[in-house]
């Protein structure tokens, strides 16, 4: 019997064949199961490459969100004291107003103004108000209690005037925050006519000692106080409404990347499965071919 001799070519050519069916069906097994037609860098460098600038962005605009997020927790307590700061301010000027009347009394003038040191104990702990362990206003020294009080009444002020200001996005900053100085103490700064804690002190005592002129001068500034309060509140909301806009913005950016990621990244499960379905048929052929080549068995090429 004759032995027909083995092409080497033909075997080397057939192991080869086999060789790149197996690799090829390795990798769109793990593209299907992963979603992704980029199982590594070198599958398709174009492609990789704007995928993971793609993800850079992404990231990026995360990390302004996550900011965004932070200075929005921060102004949402402001203007929860400064509602409630206006609110307190709002009464005090109603008992100021009973104490301006004519038909009021020395005595009732006096219990006017135990309610009004009442309320000063309320303002002076919204003064010293925290959200997550930091005083909203204190300025830049947020774990320093800004406010406090001496034993003969007088309140005084240990932050700064300072903004704790964010990147929210690659070309927009906002302050976070109001400083005691801005809110309580206003322009004249402490002991003035713009020091809320001033203020009410000279209004409880005009009250105390039925001094209708003192009585009157402070009941004038506190108005102003208020109205320097809602402007504060205002203020804080127009910086709610830009953290909103902004934050919506950058989400909807990040949507539009990410769907332009998939488009490059996503496998497309139809092609991938014929393409399996063709390595596969490949590496069938190829093991035909080599089971049938005499003098040499399936494990010498499979080794």
């Amino acid at each position: 019997m004759t032995v027909r001799a083995v092409n080497p070519y033909t075997s080397y050519q057939v192991l080869l064949n086999l060789q790149r069916a197996k690799a090829d069906m390795a990798d769109l097994s793990e593209q299907i199961s992963s979603g992704s037609r980029l199982t590594s860098l070198g599958k398709d460098p174009a492609a990789s490459a704007l995928v993971l600038d793609l993800q850079g962005s992404i990231d990026r605009n995360n990390a302004y969100i996550s900011q965004a997020e932070s200075a929005g927790a921060v102004l949402t307590g402001t203007e929860t004291a400064l509602t409630s700061l206006n609110e307190e301010i709002t009464q005090i000027l109603e008992i100021g107003v009973s104490g301006l009347g004519d038909s009021a009394t020395a005595t009732e003038r006096t219990s006017l103004a135990t309610e009004v040191e009442g309320i000063k104990t309320v303002i002076l702990s919204l003064a010293n108000m925290e959200t997550s362990g930091k005083y909203l206003f204190a300025g830049t020294q947020t774990t320093t209690k800004p406010f406090s009080e001496s034993t003969s009444g007088d309140v005084t002020y240990s932050g700064d005037g300072n903004s704790i200001v964010l990147d929210i996005s690659s070309s927009t900053s906002i302050s976070t925050n109001l400083s005691g100085e801005t809110v309580f103490l206003g322009s004249g700064g402490q002991g003035s006519s713009t020091d809320l804690f001033q203020q009410i002190a000279d209004l409880q005592e005009g009250l105390e000692n039925d001094d209708v002129d003192q009585i009157q001068v402070a009941y004038d500034n506190l108005e102003t106080i208020l109205d320097s309060v809602n402007a504060c509140l205002t203020d804080v909301g127009v910086r709610q409404t830009t953290l909103d806009q902004i934050s919506s913005n950058l989400g909807s950016y990040n949507d539009a990347l990410e769907s332009l990621q998939s488009t490059h990244e996503s496998v497309d499960y139809s092609a991938a499965s014929v393409e399996y379905a063709q390595a596969q048929l490949v590496q069938e052929a190829s093991l035909s071919v080599l089971s049938n080549q005499s003098d040499l068995t399936l494990f010498d090429y499979l080794a």
